[in-house]
């Protein structure tokens, strides 16, 4: 081929490629000249004009730029969270328009003129105060998508029905009162979505149509077609659906009450980018969770505290949609944390206000009849679903520790009884006085206002049991003991109590240093603590009372804070699949011991949650905008929620290139390339070398530049045969060393670990006290650890356990991919000889917070633990004695993008789960077979 032709084709394509970054950014100029990567995104065409724009979170309330509908090569437009309170008539200069989302806005009036855009294929209007559409829309014969959801409509144009080619129509939250029967008649429709309107009736045109969903209609002609859980009434005029029997919950079937063997989950507040009592998960969320949850063959949730209506009402479909395989559900109440911090006295008489209050919110909550006003850091709301048909029990309160209940036993030591209706307290100390007051308050209540009870539990667990525990090594983990069993049940409440206990295999430690319990074998011969601990457990309760164990969990985490070295049954540092047989292993445990059942711990992972040896190093109120692996209190769910990276790759560690595109490189040495990218929840690494170096077997170090404050210019290797010299001051380094030997070092000035036990006498490494750094300018590198136990004594023998803690920054070979056989969920860092894929938790680089790029501060000279803000941070590849260095960086962030990932241990539990049920309803036939042929037999 002709060179001058070659050269001519290269110019062309940089000119394109020129005149097609200056069209977008022109076109950012006359908008939103400020706006980041997340609120303005733009693409072009072939021939460099503007092809796809987004636009979000901008003020348009005013109107919307003109430059946006001249711009006619425009095919796709995205104008979200912008105040819109209007379109323009000459929308329709977009002939080419064939996407357009305008969601949540404020926008009222869809103009006629949009009837002109003939090649529009998708429209999404959803969450706006939209009242009515223009009959002009049905000259949208193209049209395949339109989402009105949460709008206003009271009607439809009947030209909707001229949309031939429409296969999906949402229509969800609107105030319909009819619709079309030819609307029935567009052959092509595969999804209508008509929940929560005014609907009367179905058109018959779509009666019986399985695409079609019309779930939770106002119209009471729909609200009373839905089965219900019964209840049974009784002689009394009392109702409830479930009361106890023996060991187990019996819920009535409107027939009698059958025992239930409870199995499910716990679920709390918590999603991506939300804090407790901001409306973070959704009612489609929601209501995707209680499908996932019951195909799990679970049959029960547990809540702690008022939840989100959504929450109730999601809950209330759910279970008028699946008859056949309903979920039951146990609501809890909650204490007023920052009185209950402040006080630690549960008859404090404003936090007995607030928990009351709570408590009468909840029950009409449950009964469908609450208006909760806006209160910060609590849901709000109107509650219109009754689902108490559904609600097995309370379980009341919180995991109350020893400063607590002593600190109330102290200050009321007069208190020792209440009389009530239907719990009464005799002789008791004052904070079972306590327990008592409030279940007789919330049976009373109920009963009152809805003539209806429930069985009843307080929130409890082991530190608070009543056996003692000599080996214990915190006297204040076995110095209370609370008792729902110590409590009076008047006759008057028909439904009884249960105990409610949190058995974890880790903590307290005499779950791992109790002798009778480290020395038990189960029936297989296994070294057994924890099924030894429920049988101690349930050898104190009476055979009448169910003992549900409520919370039972492993975090899959990277980060661990206590450990179980009898079982490895620890709390963090634990795959999905160990979490998954550690689980099964648990609730085995439970049900072979006469339990009324388990509730894992928990549905979902929660990212605002804290563990004591992570928290002091993380922004308080920046965790829900970043995962945070090192933390376990985050990572407990059978729910994961994978952040994105900039480009929106869901990362896999496996070794292979297919998630790397050419814009993540970011340098190179002689003989090997390195490129960089990050979600949040790590920063990820990707080497690639040729023949010269071989990545399993030569030492690379990568280095990071992360304050300003503190560093060193050279870094000895870790087994002291190297020295190498650095052009920055380098906080950390990265040894690559092959499968078993790859680990991240910390320089001593910025060790968080050495900075915080370099005073405490109990924390010895190698019989060593801790030593701290002097000089910023150190050359000394440290392993990054986390404190997990500082060194025991053993109350009941004359043994030490030395301290106990983890080496956090040494990498673990595997793969994230789930077919590899290397796979593991918690694995760093994937070698072959010519690639190393590797991430890296922010935690390790000392990021209290990386959406805001929050690092540590200079914690020697500020005495404590601090916030700097940084631009950006240096990374360094190092070749032989060559170390090249360049600045990374990333804006700012307030929103993550994720997707949720059920975990490997979900399926594992399905497949546990249902063996039990197989198991019982196996049971139930050999019982009915027995007492048939007795009966034969007798009647012989």
């Amino acid at each position: 081929m002709d060179l001058k032709f070659i050269i001519f084709i290269f110019i062309s394509i940089f000119i394109i490629r020129v005149e097609s970054l200056n069209a977008c950014e022109e076109l950012k100029k006359q908008i939103c000249s400020s706006c980041n990567n997340e609120n303005y995104q733009c693409t072009t065409n072939k021939n460099g004009e503007v092809d796809m724009l987004q636009v979000n979170n901008q003020e348009f309330s005013s109107g919307i730029p003109d430059v946006i509908f001249n711009t006619t090569s425009i095919s796709s437009l995205y104008l979200m969270h912008n105040r819109i309170s209007e379109l323009p008539d000459n929308i329709d200069n977009l002939k080419n328009l064939k996407k357009l989302d305008i969601r949540n806005n404020n926008l009222k009036i869809v103009p006629s003129t949009i009837g002109n855009l003939y090649n529009l294929k998708y429209l999404k209007l959803s969450n706006n105060p939209i009242m009515e559409l223009p009959e002009e829309i049905g000259n949208l014969k193209e049209l395949k998508l339109i989402n009105l959801n949460n709008c206003k409509l009271e009607k439809l144009p009947s030209s909707i029905a001229k949309l031939s080619n429409l296969q999906e129509l949402t229509l969800e939250n609107n105030k319909l009162k009819s619709i079309s029967k030819e609307i029935g008649n567009l052959k092509n429709l595969k999804k209508l979505i008509l929940d929560n309107n005014n609907i009367a009736e179905l058109p018959t045109t779509l009666n019986g149509k399985d695409f079609v969903s019309i779930k939770n209609n106002n119209n009471k002609k729909f609200l009373f077609k839905k089965k219900i859980q019964p209840f049974y009434t009784d002689k009394d005029g009392i109702s409830y659906t479930a009361k106890t029997n023996g060991r187990y919950l019996s819920i009535y079937d409107g027939d009698s009450f059958k025992d239930i063997y409870i199995q499910g989950v716990n679920m709390g507040l918590g999603a991506p980018n939300y804090f407790p009592g901001e409306v973070g998960i959704s009612y489609d969320q929601y209501y995707d969770w209680f499908n996932q949850i019951a195909d799990m063959n679970s049959n029960t949730i547990r809540v702690y505290t008022i939840q989100p209506s959504e929450f109730y009402e999601a809950f209330y479909n759910y279970n008028t949609n699946h008859t056949d395989k309903p979920l039951y559900f146990f609501q809890g109440t909650w204490y007023d944390e920052s009185r209950w911090m402040e006080t630690q006295d549960v008859f404090d008489p404003e936090l007995l206000s607030i928990l009351y209050q709570d408590t009468r919110d909840l029950i009409d909550i449950i009964h469908g009849n609450a208006a909760l006003p806006n209160q910060q850091g609590k849901a709000s709301g109107t509650y219109s679903f009754d689902v108490s048909p559904w609600c097995i029990g309370w379980i009341l309160g919180v995991e109350s520790d020893e400063k607590l209940v002593t600190t109330t036993n102290e200050n009321n030591i007069n208190t020792t009884s209440y009389k009530g209706k239907y719990i009464s307290a005799n002789n008791l100390q004052p904070f079972e006085v306590f327990w008592g007051m409030t279940a007789d308050y919330t049976i009373t209540y109920e009963m009152d206002n809805y003539k209806t009870q429930r069985p009843l539990s307080f929130s409890n667990w082991l530190t608070a049991d009543t056996m003692k525990h000599p080996s214990e090594t915190m006297l204040k983990e076995d110095s209370i003991t609370l008792d729902v069993q110590r409590l009076t049940k008047e006759d008057t409440f028909k439904c009884g109590f249960f105990a409610s206990y949190h058995v974890y295999p880790y903590y307290p430690n005499f779950m791992w240093t109790q002798k009778n319990y480290i020395e038990h074998k189960d029936a297989k011969g296994n070294i057994n603590p924890y099924e030894a601990y429920l049988q101690d457990l349930i050898s104190t309760h009476s055979s009448d009372i169910p003992l549900l164990v409520a919370e039972v969990g492993i975090p899959t985490s990277r980060g661990v804070t206590h450990i179980n070295p009898i079982t490895g049954f620890n709390q963090g540092k634990v795959d999905e699949i160990s979490q998954g047989k550690m689980l099964i292993s648990m609730a085995k445990d439970i049900k072979a011991n006469n339990y009324a059942g388990c509730l894992i711990f928990s549905w979902q992972d929660e990212w605002f949650k804290r563990t004591w040896n992570t928290m002091d190093n993380t922004k308080q109120d920046r965790r829900a905008y970043w995962d945070d692996v090192q933390t376990n209190e985050q990572n407990f769910g059978l729910l994961d929620f994978v952040s994105y990276t900039d480009d929106h790759q869901i990362m896999v560690i496996d070794g292979k290139k297919d998630d790397w595109t050419p814009n993540d490189n970011f340098i190179e040495t002689d003989n090997i390339k390195m490129s960089v990218k990050k979600d949040a929840a790590f920063i990820y690494i990707l080497l690639e070398s040729n023949n010269k170096v071989n990545l399993i077997d030569d030492r690379v170090l990568i280095s990071f530049d992360i304050t300003p404050k503190s560093g060193s210019n050279s870094y000895t290797s870790h087994d002291g045969k190297n020295t190498y010299n650095f052009s920055e001051a380098v906080d950390f380094v990265l040894e690559l060393n092959g499968y078993n030997d790859t680990e991240l070092f910390t320089q001593e000035y910025y060790d968080k670990f050495a900075f915080m036990y370099r005073n405490y006498p109990d924390v010895l490494i190698d019989g060593q006290r801790v030593k701290g750094a002097d000089s910023p300018n150190s050359s000394i590198f440290n392993s990054i650890k986390l404190l997990i136990e500082v060194t025991l004594n053993l109350p009941d023998r004359n043994e030490t356990i030395n301290t106990i803690y983890d080496t956090t920054g040494k990498l673990l070979f595997g793969s994230t991919d789930k077919k590899s056989p290397q796979y593991s969920s918690i694995s760093d860092f994937y070698l072959t000889p010519s690639i190393a894929e590797i991430r890296i938790a922010y935690g390790l680089l000392n990021f209290r917070d990386p959406s805001s790029k929050l690092i540590e501060d200079d914690f020697y000279a500020s005495g404590w633990y601090s916030d700097l803000n940084i631009d950006s941070i240096s990374i360094g590849l190092t070749e032989g004695s060559n170390t090249v260095f360049k600045k990374y960086s990333w804006d700012n962030w307030e929103t993550v993008m994720y997707k949720e990932q059920l975990k490997e241990s979900y399926y594992m539990m399905k497949d546990y789960f249902a063996d039990v049920l197989n198991f019982i309803k196996s049971d139930v036939v050999n019982k009915i077979t027995s007492k048939l042929e007795d009966a034969k037999k007798t009647k012989n």
